[in-house]
């Protein structure tokens, strides 16, 4: 069974929510309205972002909406699922974007890690085989080990 390691912009569209009419949304935590670009989607993908220093990484299927400052990803290459993706990688990003010694310069951004990232790019059958052992079994790590 052979393995890619291919780059993730090289299997998927790696997108940044635009920038456009703001919506005023109401935090009630702080108690006053801010606002955000804020922007309704319908598709499915893995949403990034590390808007106001709390990292954030999910698969979504359906709608949903997002801020300014999120990134998704979405994939039509058939010999990629998203999903797949999202497991094998998305507890890497999250780390990544949890790391408070990062720099905060550009060349340490999420957009830069993301078009930066490799990724291990089993058979699609394969591929499906991880996603059901992480959804159907209480302890996933139990049936992927040797």
């Amino acid at each position: 069974m052979g393995y890619e390691i291919v780059k993730l912009e090289d299997v998927c569209t790696i997108g940044k929510v635009s920038d456009g009419d703001a919506s005023r949304i109401f935090d009630s935590t702080i108690g006053r309205q801010e606002m955000l670009s804020c922007f309704y989607y319908n598709c499915e993908c893995i949403l990034v972002s590390d808007g106001r220093g709390i990292p954030f990484v999910s698969y979504v299927n359906g709608e949903f909406r997002a801020t300014s400052d999120t990134y998704i990803i979405t994939c039509d290459d058939a010999r990629v699922h998203i999903k797949y993706l999202y497991y094998s990688m998305g507890s890497t990003i999250k780390s990544f974007l949890s790391n408070k010694r990062r720099p905060k310069s550009p060349a340490y951004s999420a957009q830069l890690f993301l078009q930066n990232y490799r990724c291990m790019l089993p058979p699609i059958e394969a591929q499906l085989a991880l996603i059901d052992v992480m959804e159907h079994h209480d302890n996933p790590m139990l049936c992927l080990s040797y």
